[in-house]
């Protein structure tokens, strides 16, 4: 015997046939070559279907008290109009004893209910279910919100910063202030605290002081330039008027750049420099310097012109 409860109604008389029906999910591919392949999914939502018989009479054969039609027909509306999910329940008794039942959640799609003379008052009624899964929004409770804004907390750091570091093959001042103080753009103060003039140019082997400087938006022409091997050579650079500096190069030498421009490497501090000829010739100045320990003198203009062999 089956008896077939949907919400709180009992079916009045058991549907001579339900169609249970699992829906598919998976997609079929085909490849370059031709051939067919199949992604399995998860199955569908699960479809039921059968017919309710409203008897508008009260049969023997009724099972439970009996209902008007009506009774059924309201209860199947409201289910509809509230958007309601409920409960079928199936259960299959065999000599009094239960064999199996089937209970699932479903929500009422469609149902139509047919009138025919040759069932008298006797209504039947088309009913179509869907599986029902329940869903719902996870609220999660926000701490340390301001107008609506969460206040980001930062973790505090327990990482302890070194005294001094000694520069490594490959490391720049802004890899070392990232390393060290979590924060590239620390570079300059860096620079500034070690009284490092131009930050890009490091030495391995050198010890740095390491403090927890502020950070700076100063750019650098080239962030990228990293140290090189240990040798290091020396070139006096003068600025016209100006005071000689020594600047170490910490890369591997290079052939000086061959635009045009001529220049005197000089060793130590000899001199007056590297001297841009192009510049000082145009400028009509006469500057002296040692190269090779004999003087070089650089002339004015006329008289520079005036020297060279054009070939004539």
């Amino acid at each position: 015997m089956y008896k077939v409860y949907l919400w709180d109604m009992l079916l009045p008389i058991t549907p001579s046939k339900i169609v249970t029906k699992i829906n598919n999910q998976n997609k079929t591919l085909t490849l370059l070559n031709g051939q067919e392949i199949n992604l399995v999914k998860s199955p569908g939502l699960t479809d039921i279907n059968f017919q309710m018989i409203l008897p508008g009479n009260k049969y023997p054969f009724v099972i439970g008290s009996y209902k008007s039609p009506n009774w059924y027909l309201n209860r199947l509306q409201e289910l509809k109009v509230n958007k309601f999910y409920t409960t079928l329940l199936v259960s299959r008794e065999i000599k009094g004893r239960e064999w199996f039942k089937q209970e699932m959640d479903v929500t009422l799609e469609d149902y139509s209910i047919t009138e025919d003379s040759k069932n008298g008052f006797d209504l039947v009624v088309d009913v179509k279910l869907k599986q029902y899964i329940d869903y719902g929004v996870k609220y999660v409770i926000l701490e340390n919100v301001k107008d609506g804004v969460v206040e980001k907390k930062t973790r505090s750091s327990s990482k302890t910063i070194p005294k001094t570091y000694t520069v490594a093959n490959g490391d720049t001042l802004w890899a070392i202030a990232k390393k060290l103080l979590g924060d590239g753009s620390k570079c300059w103060n860096l620079a500034k605290l070690n009284n490092i003039k131009n930050p890009n140019i490091i030495f391995v082997g050198q010890v740095l002081k390491i403090q927890d400087v502020p950070a700076t938006t100063q750019k650098s022409t080239s962030t990228s330039q990293k140290t090189g091997s240990s040798s290091t050579s020396s070139i006096t650079t003068t600025a016209l008027g100006g005071k000689s500096d020594t600047m170490k190069k910490a890369t591997t030498s290079a052939p000086l750049s061959n635009t045009g421009i001529l220049q005197a490497k000089l060793s130590g501090n000899e001199g007056q420099g590297s001297y841009d000829l192009r510049k000082d010739w145009l400028g009509g100045l006469n500057v002296p310097g040692q190269l090779n320990n004999k003087k070089q003198t650089v002339f004015p203009r006329s008289e520079w012109w005036a020297s060279m062999d054009h070939g004539t």
